[in-house]
C-alpha cells in the first residue's frame, strides 16, 4: 500500500532513532527524522545502502510513514522485534510492502508469514501482495478464496502479467461448474424430465438411446425431488463461487436424509462427491504461471 507524502509537515526527530553518532539520515512523510547507522543498513538491508561515494550532508526523503518507518527500523537493530500479531492489516500491509521496497529481510520473513496469516481474510490485498512479490505459495492459498467473486471483481487490481494465469485457473473452475451443471442430464444418468415413478428406485433403462429413470414412488420424493434438483441447478448457475460452499447447494449431508428414499439420497450423494472430486483434481494457480 502505497502512504501519502506530507512534504510541507514540520519535522521532528524520531525519540527512538535519535543517535547523533549516526551516519544517515531519512524524514518520513509526516515530517519525523530518523537517524540510523550505516552499518546496521549495511548489515540488514539492500534497499537502504547508498552508493560507496554517497556522502550524507542532506535528508533522505522516503513516502513511508513514521508509524511504519518506526516500526521498519526496529528489524535492523539487536533488539526484538516488533510483535505484528494483533496489528491492525492496513498497518500490516503497509509494513510489508516498506519491507520489500527496501530489502529488509527480517521483516520481509515475518511480514509474509502475517500476510498468509490472514487469509481468508483480506484475500485480495494478499494475492497483490503476493503477486507483487513472488510468493507462489501465498497465491496458491489466496486464489480458491478469490475465486468466488466474478471474474472481472478478482482481476480488477492484478499486475497484467498476472491476467492471463487468472483467466485459465477461472476457466478450470469453470469446467468444474459445467460438469456440475449437466451432471444429473449425463449418460447413464436419470433425466429429471423423465422420471418414471414406481415400485423400484434401483433400474435404469434405455428407450430411444435416452436413460429413463425409475424412482420411488413415495409422497416425499415425487413431490420433493424435483424441486431440490431446480435448487440446486438454480443455486450453481453460473457461479463459480457456488463450488466454494457445496453444502449451500446440495445441503448438508445430513438433510439428504430427508430426500425420502434411499435411492434420492444416493444419487444426490454421488453427485456432490462427484463434484468435490472435480474440484480437488483443479490444478493450483501457480501452475499456470
Amino acid at each position: 500500500m502505497t502512504e501519502s507524502t506530507e512534504s510541507s509537515a514540520p519535522s521532528v526527530q524520531s525519540s527512538r532513532f535519535n543517535a547523533t553518532d549516526a551516519d544517515v539520515t531519512f524524514r518520513s512523510s509526516d515530517g519525523v527524522l530518523f537517524s540510523i547507522h550505516l552499518m546496521n543498513l549495511k548489515a540488514n538491508t539492500d534497499g537502504f545502502i547508498p552508493p560507496a561515494n554517497a556522502t550524507f550532508d542532506e535528508i533522505v526523503e522516503l513516502t513511508e510513514s513514521s508509524a511504519t518507518l518506526d516500526m521498519l527500523f526496529k528489524f535492523i537493530y539487536p533488539a526484538r522485534h516488533p510483535d505484528l500479531e494483533s496489528i491492525e492489516f492496513t498497518v500490516l500491509d503497509r509494513l510489508a510492502e516498506a519491507a520489500e521496497k527496501y530489502q529488509v529481510y527480517a521483516a520481509m520473513n515475518i511480514c509474509k508469514i502475517r500476510m498468509k496469516g490472514t487469509l481468508p481474510s483480506h484475500a485480495s490485498q494478499v494475492m497483490l501482495y503476493a503477486m507483487k512479490h513472488g510468493y507462489p505459495d501465498i497465491m496458491d492459498l489466496a486464489a480458491p478464496i478469490l475465486i468466488a467473486r466474478s471474474l472481472k471483481d478478482s482481476s480488477s487490481n492484478m499486475p497484467v502479467q498476472y491476467l492471463l494465469p487468472w483467466i485459465m485457473y477461472h476457466d478450470a473452475w469453470l469446467s468444474v461448474l459445467r460438469k456440475a451443471m449437466s451432471f444429473y442430464f449425463a449418460k447413464h444418468t436419470p433425466l429429471l424430465s423423465m422420471f418414471q415413478f414406481g415400485a423400484e428406485p434401483t433400474s435404469l433403462a434405455e428407450k430411444n438411446g435416452t436413460a429413463i429413470g425409475v424412482a420411488c414412488k413415495t409422497g416425499p420424493c415425487k413431490s420433493g425431488i424435483e424441486q431440490r434438483v431446480v435448487n440446486v441447478m438454480a443455486t450453481l448457475g453460473g457461479n463459480v463461487g457456488a463450488l466454494r460452499n457445496l453444502d449451500s447447494v446440495f445441503g448438508s449431508p445430513s438433510e439428504l436424509l430427508f430426500l425420502g428414499c434411499i435411492s434420492c439420497q444416493s444419487r444426490f450423494g454421488e453427485w456432490r462427491k462427484a463434484t468435490e472430486a472435480d474440484i480437488s483434481r483443479i490444478p493450483k494457480f501457480s501452475t499456470f504461471l
